[in-house]
């Protein structure tokens, strides 16, 4: 699979590539170029996506595992966009995991071994909106 360097800063030093220092040569050695795209294996691709800032999946395999690891934080943040909003998530729209991230930061314990569907029956049937 393939992953770029997009860091902010440009050429990065990454042990786990065994690719660190200058200058750079022919063969690509040395740190990891600005925009540089890597072959990388399915455990090197766990342990640098979550690092948003420097790295960014290229092909379909590297983003479903980026999309694996991000479900749970971008879930969240959606469930803190929508409770700063004083809304309900929408039943049609939001996805299982947005659901239980907002049931469970309005304090219900138990909102990650529930269903979407009983979590959109307790919220009165909800699709989105008002939570007054």
């Amino acid at each position: 699979m393939r992953i770029k360097n997009q860091s902010p800063y440009g050429a990065l030093d990454v042990p786990l590539l065994a690719r660190e220092g200058e200058p750079y040569d022919e063969h690509g050695e040395g740190c990891v170029a600005a925009g540089e795209e890597l072959d990388v294996t399915e455990d090197q691709a766990r342990r640098l996506l979550p690092q948003r800032e420097n790295w960014a999946p290229v092909d379909a395999e590297a983003q479903a595992i980026a999309d694996e690891l991000f479900a749970a934080e971008d879930a969240d943040a959606r469930a803190l966009e929508l409770l700063d909003a004083g809304q309900t998530p929408s039943a049609k729209d939001d996805p299982l995991p947005v659901w239980r991230a907002w049931a469970f930061r309005r304090g219900d314990a138990q909102a990650y071994g529930k269903t979407k569907k009983q979590l959109v029956a307790e919220a009165g049937g909800a699709d989105g909106g008002d939570q007054s």
